[in-house]
């Protein structure tokens, strides 16, 4: 299972095209033009949109241009605000074969790393009623065998909430205890997880934040310690019950697998449908309808209640939407399931989940009561989210440039030249074998470059400038991004750009062009000794023949002859 890669809307993956940035813009700005265009909405405080029909006109142009632009089967985006379902519309296919159409009250969506915000609300349900605590070692409640003693310091489930526990990942997950369809599910049996599943600790927790889907796994395993139930058990019974997420399941359920959307890829001019099953995993194994993600934003946004039913205390939806770990406090860092960002000058709280065939966001206005969720069911759907987003944003949210130039203010005895080198996000896993997915995903690493006023970002065909408006913080020249360093404890250098962790330098043995290189030359050295052997073996073959041929006539010629 892959960790949530999304890059919001202050970074863009290297897959994309300058080409395809310059037509998102035109997109935008057609979409705008039609939506100035209709009627004035009526007045209300606050920036975020007044009227739904004008929504849906707006994002209708949208998707009438990104869904075949993208090639993107389905998608579903839900916006809610002010305690309410503001706006949920489903465009495209659920099913591309038989030509489903995506609804979003019935059609079911795999949000993958979105689970990580649902977990943690039964977790810090069970804090409230005194059956985990945040600061206590997790061994006491993982009995008899617990996570090794790796260092002196424990971990906590504070440090697994905020990714903050040192543990490296894996992507081969916990499975069911049965098959797919089972209810209730239960986890692989705690002493196998933690015998064959469990990553080795890298570093003491509490020091960095190192994104791992075995933190929430963990977490899944608490759930059930403390509760003395079944983890999909609970949930359906705490938390998607309560929000009344009725088409809505932990783990694939028979009774909703009609209405499952299938995941596709688009690779040769053609789809082509993902064979995908599903797992109990608390960190990726929710599927759920549009609307139900609209019941579970509504009741973060109302401070734990939805309806009648308050699953949380307002001051514990606190803890959880607040910044707890970031790499330097002046930068945005993340809570309990929760990540922080700043956009157009607006506080947000997010989690995205992205594996094969899904793509999902899910953003969170604290201060305005508003937020959305947007699902694709392909894996080339993290452009078109990347432009609704845009689009949405650039309507109701317009961004004002600083008027007055960043004024540089290099951190003392730091040249931009110390920060140099390649960066490569953390929570790809670091031992076993799969450390070789790190050549797989070789565009998940950004240049430093010094400049003369900062530095410069590289990342595939973008470039972005900042300059150093603080020891160590960099703002982006023409916008307001902020970016920040660190050395670590063993000394390398860290670099905080966009959620879902840190980037660490790399040394020059582990850049993604070395690694490509020592690839190809070990390749040409395995095609040339496989080439060599076999015509060196028959070389002594045929050398051996013409000896032994040789002995065979001499053999015969001292034989006796007949008589004649």
């Amino acid at each position: 299972m892959r960790p949530a890669i999304y890059l919001s809307l202050e970074a863009r993956t290297a897959g994309e095209t300058l080409r395809d940035r310059c037509f998102q813009r035109c997109v935008c700005l057609v979409a705008l033009l039609c939506a100035l265009g209709a009627p004035a909405a009526e007045d209300g405080s606050g920036p975020g949109p007044k009227d739904a029909k004008e929504l849906e006109r707006f994002t209708d142009e949208i998707m009438a241009v990104e869904l075949p632009r993208c090639h993107v089967p389905g998608v579903v985006f839900v916006l809610v605000k002010d305690g309410q379902v503001f706006f949920a519309k489903g465009y495209g296919y659920a099913d591309l074969e038989t030509k489903r159409p995506v609804e979003v009250e019935k059609t079911l969506f795999r949000v993958y790393s979105v689970s990580k915000s649902v977990t943690a609300i039964a977790a810090m349900q069970l804090v409230e009623q005194g059956k985990l605590a945040l600061d206590r070692d997790i061994n006491s409640y993982l009995r008899p065998k617990g996570v090794p003693s790796t260092f002196p310091q424990p971990i906590t489930l504070a440090d697994l909430l905020t990714h903050t526990s040192g543990l490296d990942d894996r992507y081969i997950l916990a499975k069911p205890e049965t098959s797919a369809f089972s209810d209730p599910v239960r986890l692989l049996p705690l002493d196998q997880y933690l015998a064959h599943s469990l990553p080795p600790r890298l570093c003491p927790p509490g020091q960095i934040i190192r994104y791992s889907n075995q933190n929430l796994v963990l977490v899944g395993y608490l759930i059930e310690a403390a509760s003395g139930e079944p983890f999909g058990q609970y949930l359906l019974r705490h938390v998607l019950g309560p929000l009344e997420m009725r088409h809505s399941s932990w783990c694939d359920s028979q009774e909703f697998a009609r209405d499952l959307a299938c995941g596709y890829s688009f690779n040769h001019g053609r789809y082509r449908r993902l064979a995908l099953s599903g797992s109990c995993n608390p960190a990726s194994s929710l599927i759920a309808t549009a609307t139900d993600m609209g019941h579970f934003m509504i009741a973060q946004l109302q401070h734990g209640r939805y309806a009648d039913q308050q699953i949380l205390r307002p001051d514990t939806v606190g803890e959880m939407q607040s910044s707890k770990f970031s790499l330097d406090v002046r930068l945005p860092g993340v809570g309990y399931g929760f990540w922080e960002r700043f956009i157009r000058g607006e506080r947000t709280v997010e989690h995205a989940g992205d594996a094969p065939g899904f793509i999902s966001i899910m953003r969170l206005l604290p201060g305005r009561g508003q937020g959305l969720f947007i699902s694709v069911n392909s894996n080339e759907g993290g452009t078109l989210l990347r432009a609704v987003e845009h689009s949405y944003f650039d309507r109701y949210f317009p961004y004002i440039p600083p008027t007055v130039p960043v004024q540089a203010r290099p951190s003392p005895g730091l040249r931009p030249a110390t920060f140099a080198g390649s960066y490569r996000r953390d929570f790809i896993p670091s031992s076993g074998i799969e450390k070789l997915l790190l050549l797989a995903r070789g565009g998940q690493q950004v240049r430093v470059i010094p400049t003369t006023e900062g530095v410069a970002l590289e990342f595939g065909p973008f470039r972005r400038t900042y300059v150093e408006e603080a020891p160590l913080l960099f703002r982006e020249t023409s916008g307001s991004e902020r970016i920040g360093f660190k050395q670590s404890t063993d000394g390398h250098w860290l670099l905080s750009f966009g959620p879902y962790g840190l980037w660490e330098r790399l040394p020059f043995y582990d850049t993604f062009g070395f690694q490509i290189l020592w690839l190809a030359v070990c390749f040409i050295m395995l095609i040339s000794f496989i080439g060599i052997w076999p015509s060196s073996g028959c070389c002594v073959a045929r050398a051996s023949g013409v000896t032994r041929s040789q002995n065979l006539a001499a053999e015969l010629s001292r034989q006796p002859q007949p008589l004649r």
